[in-house]
């Protein structure tokens, strides 16, 4: 007797002839490797897992500074004031009818000028119009003998993150067969190996953008299901 076998090799030489086809064609694997390397860098930086803390005099210096809009002791706080200052010379390019206006009433408040509680309305900025009323409810507060908490109470430690911004803007570059991730920061990478800043300052490792061992796993598992799928 015999036996007659009819091997049918279009489907597997068509399912490689794909595999070779998406290996030719690598930018949506290195676009999804991008977005892990962003994602877990995020992860991590938040974390904070292992990373030596902040030093004692910036964690004392942040205990007892707040953040609204208006100091203890009723005046603008500097930093607000010059940020506001900012957007409203934009809106006056911008050919905004009261910036003027708004600029003056801005540089009359960072001079301690006060606020009627009668006279708050404002016909210009509204950013300028709720620091009118911050400003006013300070000023009573401060009348009656009392540090001025309009605006709130919060501390700005309460805020801080370990590397603030330069863990948590990465991007990615897309070259060839190649997806490179990096921080828009400049000064991240001495954050992320250690060593020494541009101020002579000797920074700690903090590590959030690397491949480890668990990334390797994952990342191979990406490429597979994109070759498979």
């Amino acid at each position: 007797m015999n036996a007659t076998f009819k091997i049918d090799v279009q489907r597997p030489v068509k399912f490689f002839d794909g595999i070779a086809d998406k290996a030719s064609k690598p930018d949506p694997i290195l676009k999804r490797w991008g977005g892990y390397f962003i994602a877990t860098a995020r992860k991590r930086a938040d974390a904070a897992e292992g990373w030596p803390g902040l030093k004692a005099s910036t964690v004392a210096k942040y205990t007892y500074t707040r953040t609204s809009k208006i100091t203890s002791w009723g005046g603008v706080r500097t930093t607000y004031a010059s940020k506001l200052e900012g957007y409203l010379k934009g809106q006056a390019k911008k050919g905004s009818a009261t910036a003027d206006m708004d600029l003056k009433e801005l540089a009359r408040l960072r001079a301690g000028g006060r606020v009627s509680k009668d006279d708050l309305a404002w016909g210009g900025s509204a950013a300028l119009a709720r620091l009118r009323k911050t400003a006013a409810r300070a000023q009573a507060q401060r009348d009656q003998g009392k540090k001025a908490t309009a605006g709130g109470k919060k501390r700005k430690i309460a805020g801080v993150k370990l590397l603030g911004r330069a863990a948590r803007q990465i991007t990615f570059l897309l070259a060839g067969t190649t997806v490179t991730a990096l921080s828009k920061v400049p000064f991240a990478g001495v954050h992320n190996e250690g060593g020494t800043s541009g101020n002579d300052a000797t920074q700690p490792k903090r590590e959030f953008l690397s491949i480890r061992s668990k990334d390797q796993v994952l990342l191979s598992s990406i490429a597979l299901e994109h070759f498979l799928k």
